[in-house]
This record gives structure tokens, C-alpha cells and sequence, in this order.
């Protein structure tokens, strides 16, 4: 079961989003949903990838769409910049760091709870 929700979270669903921000209409319903799932680290690595590899093709698209008159925002070419791949770094490290957090917590208490037992 894990396998499967990381191969759709981390393999599928980067491939909608990318998507949806290359049709007209869906294009900055695209770019919005992208940062509704970018505190699952798999997505993270998954649209990674693939921006990476076609930021200049979506650029290429959206400045025909702009040039067409459609509502839809320019894309960075800055690979690193903060709203695009620099926004999943600093999110993945937040999430690690949260996640470690509440880990030790969790753990702290179970060892507390275990210290009782002991003689």
C-alpha cells in the first residue's frame, strides 16, 4: 500500500499538475495546487524532476498563452528560485525538521513511560 500512494503521489500526480498548468484554462489552478501538495516529500522529489526538465517548454507555453490574452502568470526560469524548486527545498527541510521534532517528543514520552517499569 505504501509503494502504491508514493508511486501516485511522487509519479502521478506531479505529471497532472504539470498538466493542468499547460492547459489554458487550468493553468493557474496548476500553479496553486502544486503548493497544496509539497509537504509530501515524495511529490517534492516527483514535480522536481520534472520542472527541472521542462520549465523552459511550460515558459515557452505560457508566453504564447500570455501573448493570446489568457489570464495565466509567467513562469521563473530561475530553477532555484523560491516559487519554484527553492520553495520544495525550504518546505522539505521544514517538513523534516517538524517531523523530527514531533518523533523525539513521542519517543521521549515512550521512554518516560518505560522508566516506570524499571527497577
Amino acid at each position: 500500500m505504501t509503494l502504491f500512494v508514493h508511486f501516485l503521489v511522487g509519479g502521478i500526480l506531479p505529471l497532472i499538475i504539470f498538466v493542468l498548468q499547460n492547459i489554458p484554462n487550468t493553468a493557474n489552478l496548476g500553479d496553486s495546487m502544486r503548493w497544496w501538495f509539497t509537504p509530501i516529500p515524495t511529490f517534492c522529489i516527483g514535480e522536481g524532476i520534472i520542472f527541472s526538465s521542462t520549465y523552459q517548454l511550460l515558459n515557452i507555453a505560457r508566453i504564447g498563452l500570455i501573448s493570446r490574452e489568457f489570464d495565466v502568470n509567467p513562469v521563473n526560469t530561475n530553477v532555484l528560485a523560491l516559487e519554484n524548486l527553492g520553495g520544495n527545498y525550504l518546505i522539505m527541510i521544514s517538513t523534516g525538521i517538524v517531523c523530527t521534532l514531533l518523533l523525539v517528543i513521542i519517543e521521549a514520552d515512550i521512554f518516560q513511560s518505560c522508566s516506570n517499569f524499571s527497577i
